[in-house]
C-alpha cells in the first residue's frame, strides 16, 4: 500500500480509537465528562454513520437503572436512525410502546 493509503489507515483507526473511548465515556460517573461525549457523538452522528456501529450499546442502555443513561441512549439512537440500514431502531418503537403501556397501568 502507498504513504497515502497508510495515512489514512492510521487516521481512521485513531478515529476509532476517539469514538470508543467516548462510547465507554457516555457512563461516566461525572455527568459533565460524560454530556460533552454525548454532544460529539451526536455530532459525529449528523455529520456520518461513524457511530452506527455501536447501536447495539445504545439499546442496551435503555435498560439502565440511571435515567441519565437511558437518556443519553435514546439520544444517541434517534440521531442515529437515519443510517439504520438494519432498521434496529424499530426496537427502539417497540420500548417505547411498552414503556407508555406500563406508564397507563
Amino acid at each position: 500500500c502507498n504513504r497515502r493509503e497508510y495515512v489514512m489507515e492510521i487516521h481512521l483507526k485513531n478515529k476509532k480509537l476517539e469514538i470508543d473511548n467516548m462510547i465507554r465515556k457516555l457512563e461516566d460517573k461525572d455527568d459533565k465528562v460524560a454530556y460533552s461525549n454525548l454532544l460529539e457523538l451526536e455530532k459525529f452522528a449528523e455529520q456520518s454513520d461513524a457511530i452506527y456501529e455501536y447501536f447495539d450499546i445504545f439499546l442496551e442502555m435503555l435498560d439502565n437503572e440511571k435515567s441519565f443513561i437511558r437518556v443519553r441512549g435514546f439520544r444517541l439512537i434517534c440521531k442515529n436512525a437515519k443510517w439504520d440500514k438494519y432498521n434496529k431502531s424499530v426496537a427502539l418503537y417497540f420500548v417505547i410502546k411498552m414503556a407508555v403501556k406500563d406508564a397507563l397501568k
